[in-house]
């Protein structure tokens, strides 16, 4: 299994790296994702799982324990080389990087600085978009943990430690919870003296005591395990498709179509069969894959609907915006695929689905569509109207039919 992962990860390095994906790091980590939440099917008779933050992306437990958020994530060491891609509105990948050094020199050169205060600042964005990841796992129990030092004042977290973006929300929880816990044992100045090495044996079926801490409630299934209706491909490869597609659109939509030039158009069409591979697609599956999302792609850019979706001149628009909001006494974890506010100032709400039906009664299955996805856009709908919108329409889109089924 170990040598499998192994050279699975070299397989999508190779790809990424042949594609140039690996300028932007936190792409490639999502590929990695992709390629490695698959994994085996889950073993009924495993009770504990233990994972990295990326590597629970997409999946869901009753309880999850998030020890040591009071320790550093790394970084601020000296680098060699200092480089930063970054990508311009031309919508080219670029890559700025310093001049090289002596060893008697120092780090403080104004485009060292720059590049290093943009380095963090993505860094601090990533760390909060994997606490987020982490802690919307749980369905019904999420347990933080931390060691604080009592003897400081003020007690407060390391700088750069997970602990310090929760602090400003649950630092008085975390001062509670170390008021409460007992003194620490004074321990022998005996030198010699050797630890106990014993094992002890516990009663069988023993589970360790949790307590009721926290009310925390289930969350809506992730947006990852959406189930889509039956279609000519695998359920592994419509993901593939699924998430190409919605990568494709995100950056027409963060560009705007309006300066969205041919050959940017050109550069996003040839990153597909890339981007398939580093997510496990095969040489034998990639042009059944690649075709599906070229036609949806192309059918959006064209089609006035699509262009009108993908419009820069709305106002208040986003793509791949995550939100999160109590309905109904649950907690809801969402990602909208596009959002905008119109010229009259209506509040549009697109979810994109990569759907395809062949044959005759196509308004049957939009209807169909409308009909599953119905109570998913009403919460989407629910979540804009607590942030005081008012003016709001939901509507699904299917590029590969050109269609927008607005919900009603």
């Amino acid at each position: 299994s170990e040598q499998r992962d192994a050279l699975a990860y070299l397989d999508t390095l190779s790809a990424a790296e042949d594609q140039g994906l690996l300028a932007d790091w936190n792409a490639f980590m999502e590929l990695l994702d992709e390629q490695f939440t698959e994994g085996d099917p889950p073993d009924e008779d495993i009770k504990l799982e233990i994972l990295t933050m990326h590597g629970a992306k997409g999946l869901e437990w009753d309880l999850v324990v998030l020890p040591g958020l009071d320790r550093g994530t790394g970084g601020n060491n000296r680098e060699l080389l200092y480089w930063l891609p970054f990508t311009p509105d031309t919508g080219e990948e670029r890559v700025l990087i310093a001049p090289l050094r002596s060893a008697e020199q120092d780090d403080n050169t104004d485009l060292i600085k720059l590049i290093r205060a943009e380095q963090d600042q993505r860094e601090a964005h990533e760390h909060q978009r994997l606490l987020y990841v982490a802690a919307t796992r749980a369905r019904e129990r999420l347990v933080l943990s931390a060691s604080l030092d009592p003897e400081k004042t003020p007690v407060q977290p390391t700088s750069g430690s997970l602990l310090a973006d929760l602090w400003p929300t649950c630092g008085e929880d975390f001062l509670r919870a170390l008021d409460a816990s007992p003194e620490p044992e004074e321990t022998s100045d005996g030198g010699d003296e050797r630890p106990d090495q014993g094992l002890r044996r516990v009663a069988a079926g023993w589970q360790p005591r949790i307590g009721d801490r926290l009310d925390w409630r289930p969350a809506l299934p992730p947006r990852e395990r959406e189930v889509e209706i039956e279609f000519n491909w695998a359920g592994v490869q419509v993901r593939r498709i699924g998430t190409v597609l919605h990568r494709l659109l995100e950056r027409v939509g963060q560009i705007g179509i309006e300066r969205f030039d041919e050959g940017q158009r050109r550069s996003l069409r040839e990153r597909i069969p890339g981007l398939l591979k580093a997510m496990g697609t095969g040489s034998s599956e990639l042009e059944a894959a690649v075709e599906p999302i070229l036609e949806a792609f192309d059918k959006t850019l064209d089609s006035e609907t699509g262009r009108w979706i993908l419009s820069g001149e709305h106002r208040d628009a986003a793509c791949e915006l995550p939100l999160t909001g109590i309905v109904d006494g649950e907690l809801v974890n969402a990602v909208i695929d596009r959002t905008f506010v119109d010229e009259h100032g209506t509040r549009w709400i697109i979810d994109y689905k990569s759907g395809y039906h062949a044959g005759g009664d196509l308004e049957d299955f939009l209807q169909e569509e409308a009909e599953r996805y119905d109570v998913q856009l009403a919460t989407y709908r629910r979540l804009f109207e607590q942030m005081g919108e008012t003016d709001i329409r939901a509507a699904l889109y299917l590029p590969r039919h050109d269609r927008l089924i607005v919900s009603s």
